[in-house]
């Protein structure tokens, strides 16, 4: 629905300034103040909704690419300790396999966590043949703080996602209750201009593919596209 969002907005945005237009026309017929309220005020309404949205969507980009780099962070000093390891023991196959070399490596974010707290209890058993084959102090110190941030990184990602569902949820909900009331005018003023069809070509829908509305007509929406977002986690 998100990729429609702007072109509805643009084709409420012009019903409402034909309405505007030929306002003493439709209250002739019966068109109340109260009718014209209702879809301004659900116009008006999903932008509102809209903008919270799209703040949401950039969110959870945001804390995806955060959780992707503490994703890498930690993949990627596992790795290096894993090489030290392999220097330190050559082919002591019993003392590698504690360090799980030649396991596959993780590819998701349960996964590695699992792993981030096994490997900060075996460097404390082996930290001085790590030392010496590679790593650095602020290697083994920075474990415990990747694998913190990690989990940080996955917390923080999962709320925004929630967020951006309930923000999706409400703009959606919005753009539902926008929809019926153009659907009322339309329907009111093909009932009471169906022999103007002057009035009637006013009120069809814009072409699709506009972004804004008609020239003249007031601005559409004030809104960027969606940004669809896809949670991935590193491979």
């Amino acid at each position: 629905m998100s990729k429609n969002v702007d072109y509805e907005l643009a084709d409420a945005s012009a019903v409402i300034d034909r309405v505007k237009e030929n306002s003493e026309t439709l209250t002739q017929k019966g068109f109340t103040k109260a009718k014209e309220d209702a879809l301004v005020n659900a116009y008006n309404e999903v932008k509102l909704k809209n903008g919270v949205q799209l703040k949401a969507v950039k969110l959870a980009i945001e804390r995806t690419a955060a959780q992707n780099a503490a994703f890498n962070n930690l993949l990627g000093l596992i790795t290096r300790i894993q090489n030290a390891a392999k220097s330190a023991y050559g082919r002591n196959d019993a003392v590698l396999k504690k360090f799980r070399v030649g396991d596959k490596q993780p590819n998701t974010v349960g996964r590695l966590t699992s792993w981030g707290e096994y490997f900060t209890g075996i460097i404390l058993e082996h930290d001085e043949d790590l030392l010496a084959n590679g790593l650095l102090q602020e290697d083994l110190t920075n474990l415990s703080l990747y694998y913190a941030n990690l989990i940080a990184a996955d917390t923080s990602q999962e709320s925004a996602k929630k967020l951006q569902a309930s923000a999706t949820i409400e703009r959606d909900k919005a753009m539902h209750n926008l929809r019926d009331h153009l659907m009322r005018t339309r329907n009111f003023v093909k009932a009471a201009f169906a022999k103007n069809p002057e009035i009637l070509v006013q009120f069809k829908p814009l072409p699709k593919g506009r972004s804004s509305a008609q020239p003249g007509t007031a601005e559409a929406s004030g809104t960027t596209e969606t940004v669809k977002t896809e949670v991935t986690i590193p491979a």
